[in-house]
Formats: structure tokens, C-alpha cells, sequence
């Protein structure tokens, strides 16, 4: 899709003209005039045009199966799906933008490293026991790893990119730098895996947090800070129970989202577990609503019922898979096993109708379409609206300035033209000052001559007299 299609031809034009305007301030004799500021403003609101992204960020308790959902999503293998807890990093997954895979991989500053192991060794020398055993398991994990090891040539280095040929090279890459696993996790900031031909609409990104529960404050504020400034919020909850964790997580995400409860939605995970989905989900959604109509959560009954869903991934990653499905394997039976809880004939699985039921009972492709259809479509004119008051406003601070700058050279000119007229007026006294001075000296040239003449004349009548009485 191409940006006029994208933002719309109005805000299209707008931002090739502070494009436009951004590359003719930066040219001289303008960019020794224009703020640094103004500038810093146009290059930001060009950014923000390019960069622009919908993220929905993906939370939930230990195993709740966001990672399964996520790769559900994408139609892939990515996030890892260990028996173990696994995602201790921020990770985002959004399109490559190339014919490869990519990852791209920010790391710890020192300052940043510094901060947090001062928070775990604060922890692990509380006063208090049950903050020491929080952390514990965290130092073992990273003793055993050998995580210092790795320390010196992870922190401070420069971000950096990796491209993949194949999914299996990317899903080993990403468990490097994600898994709870790994030595090497302990120093990554911040992953972004770049999907090639991404099967989700243009800017979608989703992203796996880290546990709003996490042992370690610092992972579980990283997912808060995210939270603030995600598009839309999925937060995860097996379907089987709702408890005071669960609850407790899910009002902490919508006190971060009072003003926009509709952002957020609470999926039930796993429904597939269920002795039978159908029935059984359709109680457990009918008491969820309940506990999470009220103020603090959703707000209301009806938007309650519209932004709780059940899901199964798992059964969405079969389907998606089906082809490659063996008659005898556990994924076949389970597959089995959910069709006949929707009374759908297992001898028909393999049908393009039956996989359709399946695909809607699984219920992410319904999950994809809310999502899009409620937040996307939104939340990207919300953004339009934005960007177009936004180069209102700067278009008014360019003129404003501009005016300024224009109003200052003219007062120039106008100075430097009365300057002129003084001097003008000056050489014009000087000049007829020079001109009186010429008449003068012509006067007294002519006076001289006389002066002189008069004088030769006297001199000759007195030696006439004087040779006349000498004779």
C-alpha cells in the first residue's frame, strides 16, 4: 500500500509539502535564519508519517499462551512456546520490509545495566523475606547460565540487524535473544522480528511482553511503559479459570487504559481444554462479563460482551498446518476431539466446509477481524486527524517565523536606506562646502594677481622716482 492510499491524498499532500519546506529551510541562505527548533519540529512530524505503526501489545499471567496466540496471528512458528516461561524481552513482530526475515536486536546501555542490577541487588538483600524469594530463582538462573560471561560484549553495543532465509533460522534467532533460556537474553532491550510477506495489514505490529508479574520490576515496567502507548491491549487469561491474579492483572492493565476502555480486550486462551467449548465458554464468558462490566474494567455490559473473547491457537495453528497433519498424531486426535464438541463430523475435517466451522470456533481470524476492524480502522483516522492538526499548527509557526525573519530584513533595508540618505546628504554639504572652497580660492587667486600686479607697478614708479632724483 502507497502512502497516498495509506494516509489519504489530503494528508499525502501535506506531508510532501513539509517535506518540501523541510529541504528548502535546511538550503542557504535560509538555514543560518530558521530555528533549530522549527526544524527539529518538521523533521518529527516526517518521522511520524513514516513510522507510523498500530501496535498491539499482548499481556497476560505466566503461561496464559500469548506466545501461541501471537504466532496463531501471524501464521507462524516465531515466539517460543516452551513448557517453561519464556519471554523475558519486549518483543515486537512486525513486516520486514525485504525478501528476508530480519531481527533486529537494541541492547542495554551500562548506565542501563548499572540500574537494574541495583534493583536486584536491592531485592535480593531486602529485609524482607518474600521480596528475597522473588528474586532468587532470577540470580540462580543467572549464575547457572554463566550470563557475566556474555556481559562485556553485549552492553553499549551499537543496534544491529540480521537477515534469515528460512522461518526455522528465525525462531533459533529470536529464542537467542528472548528466551528466559538464554545467557544472552539478560542484556537485550528490545527485539523486533521482521516478518517476510507479513500476513497482517500494512503497520501492524504486535508485541510479546514480558509478565506484568515478573519477578523483576524492571521487565514488568517495561511492559507498563508499552502498555501506555500501545494501539490496543490483548490480555490473555486461560479460559478455565478467572482468579484474583488474573484479575488483578487485567485491572492493571485498564487503570493504565481508564480513559479508553475499548482499546482493551480480554481473551480467554485455550478453550480447547475445556470438557466441552461450546457450552463451557459461553458460562465462563457470561462471568467474566459480570466481574469486569463494572467502572473499573470496562465500563458497561455491552462493551464487556463486544471485547471478551475465547480462543483456541493451538486449533488455529493445526488448521493452518492441516496438510502437513498426520491421521495418527496428538494434534490430529485434539483436532478431532474439538470438531466433535461443535458436533462437526470428524471424517470431514479435511473439507474446505468443515475447516471453515473449525476456523471460526478457534475464533482468531475473529479476533484479527475485531481487532481491525474496531481499533485499525479507528485508530488510523484518529492518527490522520492528528498528523492534519499537527501541520496546521507547524505550517502557522513556519509563516509566523517567516514573517519574523522577512520583517527583520526589511527594518534592515529600511535602516540601511536612511543610512543612506544621510550619507547622501552629507556628500551633498561636502560638496558645496568644496565648491564655496574653490570660489574662494578663485577670489583670492585673482586677488593675489592683483596684489602682485599692483605691487610690480609700485616697485617700477618708485625706481622711476628714485632714478629721476638721482639725475
Amino acid at each position: 500500500m502507497d502512502k497516498n492510499t495509506f494516509w489519504g491524498n489530503e494528508l499525502s499532500e501535506k506531508i510532501g509539502q513539509a517535506e518540501a519546506c523541510f529541504h528548502e529551510l535546511q538550503t542557504q541562505p535560509l538555514s543560518t535564519e530558521i530555528s533549530k527548533v522549527m526544524l527539529e519540529k518538521l523533521e518529527s512530524f516526517i518521522k511520524k508519517t513514516e513510522e507510523a505503526q498500530f501496535q498491539i501489545a499482548f499481556v497476560g499471567t505466566i503461561k496464559a499462551g500469548k506466545s501461541t496466540l501471537i504466532n496463531a496471528l501471524l501464521q507462524g512458528q516465531y515466539a517460543s512456546t516452551n513448557v517453561a516461561p519464556e519471554t523475558a524481552v519486549l518483543t515486537k513482530f512486525g513486516d520486514s520490509k525485504c525478501n528476508y526475515f530480519s531481527l533486529e536486536v537494541e541492547y542495554y546501555s551500562y548506565t542501563e545495566w548499572r540500574h537494574i542490577w541495583d534493583q536486584i541487588m536491592g531485592a535480593a538483600s531486602s529485609k524482607d523475606e518474600s521480596i528475597r524469594d522473588r528474586v532468587r530463582p532470577f540470580i540462580e538462573e543467572y549464575n547457572k547460565l554463566g550470563a557475566q560471561k556474555v556481559k562485556e560484549q553485549c552492553l553499549g553495543r551499537p543496534k544491529e540487524r540480521k537477515l534469515f532465509k528460512s522461518v526455522d533460522e528465525l525462531a533459533s534467532a529470536i529464542a537467542e535473544y528472548t528466551s528466559a533460556a538464554s545467557r544472552i537474553h539478560y542484556y537485550v532491550k528490545e527485539v523486533y522480528v521482521g516478518i517476510k510477506d507479513h500476513v497482517l495489514p500494512e503497520k501492524i505490529v504486535l508485541c510479546d511482553t514480558p509478565g506484568l508479574d515478573d519477578v523483576l520490576e524492571y521487565r514488568s515496567n517495561v511492559t507498563k511503559r508499552y502498555i501506555d502507548s500501545a494501539s490496543a491491549v490483548v490480555v490473555c487469561v486461560e479460559s478455565s479459570f478467572l482468579g484474583g491474579e488474573q484479575l488483578h492483572t487485567i485491572q492493571s492493565v485498564f487503570s493504565r487504559n481508564r480513559f479508553h476502555p475499548e482499546r482493551v480486550y480480554v481473551v480467554g486462551t485455550k478453550i480447547d481444554k475445556l470438557t466441552d467449548p461450546q457450552t463451557d465458554w459461553k458460562i465462563q464468558k457470561e462471568t467474566w462479563v459480570q466481574y469486569l462490566q463494572g467502572k473499573a474494567c470496562f465500563g458497561s455490559r455491552a462493551l464487556a460482551n463486544d471485547n471478551i473473547v475465547g480462543v483456541s491457537a493451538w486449533i488455529e495453528q493445526i488448521l493452518y498446518n492441516i496438510d502437513q497433519v498426520d491421521s495418527k498424531s496428538r494434534d490430529y486426535f485434539s483436532l478431532c476431539a474439538f470438531a466433535s464438541s461443535y458436533s462437526l463430523d470428524t471424517d470431514t475435517i479435511r473439507t474446505p466446509e468443515t475447516y471453515t466451522l473449525l476456523r471460526r470456533s478457534a475464533a482468531v481470524t475473529t479476533l484479527m477481524n475485531i481487532l481491525k476492524e474496531r481499533i485499525f480502522a479507528a485508530y488510523r483516522q484518529s492518527m490522520i486527524e492528528d498528523l492534519l492538526e499537527e501541520y496546521d499548527l507547524l505550517q502557522a509557526e513556519v509563516s509566523l517565523q517567516m514573517k519574523t525573519i522577512i520583517g527583520e530584513k526589511e527594518m534592515l533595508i529600511g535602516s540601511l536606506s536612511a543610512d543612506k540618505e544621510k550619507l547622501e546628504k552629507k556628500l551633498e554639504n561636502t560638496q558645496e562646502k568644496i565648491e564655496n572652497i574653490e570660489e574662494r580660492w578663485e577670489e583670492f587667486e585673482e586677488l593675489y594677481d592683483e596684489l602682485c600686479h599692483n605691487k610690480k607697478v609700485t616697485s617700477e614708479n618708485i625706481k622711476h622716482k628714485i632714478d629721476n632724483l638721482i639725475q
